[in-house]
């Protein structure tokens, strides 16, 4: 981005505008003043080049690394000055075809000014969507964008801040960009895979402003425009629906008017298990979120297990199959160190007795002495599409004592799970494995 110069000239051409009071007058005998309409008329010039912008833009061009801005039909430019004792907004009209000049580096400009004050302060903003009703810069406007560049345009400001020279406007006017463009593209953490255009939203924050992305362009970039930083830390985070990223960047500097290209290598950062309405039999997606057990998952979301626990926000989820061999009890646990699809805020491990005395009590069924069982367990797994447990089998539990160190399946039927503990050799023996999800 380069800075723009206005110049002032002497024909008064007449065109639509808008004129607002930003604030009330503190006096209220200037509010009776007859009306002091001055016109005038400026031409407002932009560096660079364009060739058929639809709207507003900004001209990237990859090679030089360079970012143009230009005028196009339907600019707005607005004025802030001194009436009286209050700040007042006009509005340009809106641009047409005939008010842009030399390839779009200039346009035409004019603007009624209601009872300016002789020298007052003045202050350009462009674009003038960017102007709040207190005549100030809308900065909450940047929190939300949708990753074009289409919409940067329409918030990438610039602004200048001089006086009237009488009742005239300066014969020259320097704008400033204020904001930083960045061109984000997004590889998973190997680099081998571009996912920029997978990307439904991308949230960047320095710790002082948080800018909320949701989308990205057409050509394969998230734009951002954000305010210049300095030294500072930029925390990147970023989703496609099923899979969360993540990415931080320190002693980062975006200066004001310039434009930044920003390829980023985002780590997977593992879902958080957030439930809404959870209730036993549901399964466990992939993304962290329950679902009916017959309900069709997301694209790219799996099963990951059924709830057969609940207490208040926490609870159990059981894995809908035994892992694929027996093992000693030490690769049992490695394999629960390993399981997939993890979670930020859940644990993958061997069942505990606690674990299944709280499945049973659900059921009203404790006998810690001898069998517990559950006639809805196998129900909830197979429901959900996994596979009951093996009759006449045993099974690891996380639980190491001297009186249980394992889960023997007595009796296992569509309907029927009947379980006993008992005691096996954890150094030695090979068992099955079925794991658990505790949130």
């Amino acid at each position: 981005m380069k800075k723009i110069t206005s110049f002032c000239i002497a024909a008064l051409v007449a065109m639509g505008v808008i004129v607002a009071a930003c604030s009330k007058a503190e006096n209220p005998g200037s509010e009776i003043l007859q009306a002091n309409i001055v016109t005038v008329t400026t031409t407002v010039g932009f560096y660079g080049n364009v060739e058929e912008h639809a709207t507003k833009a900004l001209d990237i061009d990859y090679v030089a690394k360079t970012l143009t801005k230009t005028f196009a039909v339907g600019d707005q430019v607005a004025l802030t000055y001194r009436s009286g004792e209050v700040w007042v907004k006009a509005v340009s009209g809106p641009l047409t075809g005939n008010d842009i000049t030399n390839g779009g580096k200039s346009a035409k400009l004019t603007f009624e000014l209601v009872n300016p004050n002789e020298n007052s302060e003045l202050r350009f903003i462009y674009p003038a969507s960017m102007v709040d009703e207190s005549c100030n810069v809308d900065k909450s406007r940047l929190a939300t964008q949708n990753g074009t560049l289409s919409e940067v345009a329409g918030k990438d400001l610039a602004s200048s801040d001089t006086n009237l020279e009488g009742l005239a406007l300066p014969a020259d006017v320097t704008l400033r960009n204020d904001h930083a463009i960045i061109s984000f593209t997004l590889k998973d953490a190997s680099g081998a895979y571009d996912i920029t255009g997978t990307i439904t939203r991308m949230v960047v924050s320095d710790g002082t402003d948080t800018y909320d992305v949701t989308g990205h362009d057409t050509d394969g970039h998230i734009y951002v425009a954000i305010r210049p930083v300095s030294d500072a830390t930029i925390h990147i985070t970023a989703t496609d629906g099923t899979k969360d990223y993540a990415k931080t960047l320190t002693g980062k500097k975006y200066d004001a008017g310039q434009f930044y290209q920003q390829g980023l290598k985002m780590a997977e950062v593992a879902p958080s298990v957030s439930l809404t309405n959870p209730d036993l039999g549901q399964v466990i997606g992939s993304d962290g979120k329950n679902y009916p057990a017959a309900a069709t998952l997301p694209e790219g979301v799996t099963k990951a297990a059924v709830i057969v626990y609940l207490n208040g926000s926490n609870g159990l989820a059981l894995a809908l199959n035994d892992e694929t061999s027996t093992m000693p009890w030490a690769d049992a646990n490695t394999v629960a160190t390993n399981a997939t699809p993890k979670f930020s805020n859940a644990t993958w491990r061997l069942p505990t007795i606690q674990d299944w005395w709280n499945i049973f009590e659900k059921e009203g069924d404790i006998d810690p002495e001898h069998a517990i069982s559950s006639s809805e367990l196998a129900g909830y797994i197979l429901g959900a599409g996994g596979s009951n447990f093996q009759a006449h089998q045993h099974y690891w539990l996380g639980t190491v004592s001297s009186g249980h160190n394992v889960l023997y399946v007595n009796e296992a039927r569509a309907d029927f799970v009947d379980v006993v503990f008992d005691i096996m050799d954890k150094d030695k023996d090979h068992l099955h494995v079925r794991l658990c999800l505790a949130f």
